[in-house]
């Protein structure tokens, strides 16, 4: 383990702490954290500090959570989360999104590899696998018919 994932998962073990349960099924957003007092639990930086503008998901997006809002997180701090770990995690768990369809912010996304040649796609009524032999994505047992 790097040195910058060990000091965020000793960030979130020192810094999160479940103390209720949500049901994020309903209609409604669920807002964290006061709407007037707005202090970051990261930075501990105030609204004369820093800005609260962006709308920071208390259990990030690709996941598919957008019910559960936090207002406990400044801009400057969700941008940190976001393009350090979240990113990673995202990526990580791309092709998982694509095979079981869970949509992001406007839809699934679409798997591909690091080399962008190789890719799937899920519409709503096909699966569609595009591999290239020097791009594979794929193994066939002919034997096993799998």
């Amino acid at each position: 383990m790097n040195t910058q994932t060990k000091y965020m998962m000793d960030f979130f073990n020192d810094n999160y702490v479940p103390l209720t349960v949500y049901h994020l099924n309903k209609e409604d957003k669920i807002t964290l954290g006061s709407a007037t007092e707005k202090v970051c639990r990261f930075c501990n930086k105030d609204e004369s500090e820093t800005t609260f503008n962006n709308i920071a998901h208390a259990i990030p997006e690709f996941i598919g959570n957008k019910k559960l809002i936090a207002n406990y997180e400044c801009d400057t701090c969700n941008q940190k989360f976001s393009s350090l770990l979240e990113s990673h995690m995202g990526n990580y768990m791309n092709l998982w999104h694509t095979l079981t369809q869970v949509k992001e912010k406007r839809s699934v996304p679409s798997f591909k590899t690091i080399n962008d040649k190789s890719r799937i796609d899920i519409g709503p009524e096909n699966v569609n696998i595009a591999e290239y032999t020097d791009d594979n994505i794929l193994s066939v047992d002919a034997e096993k018919k799998q």
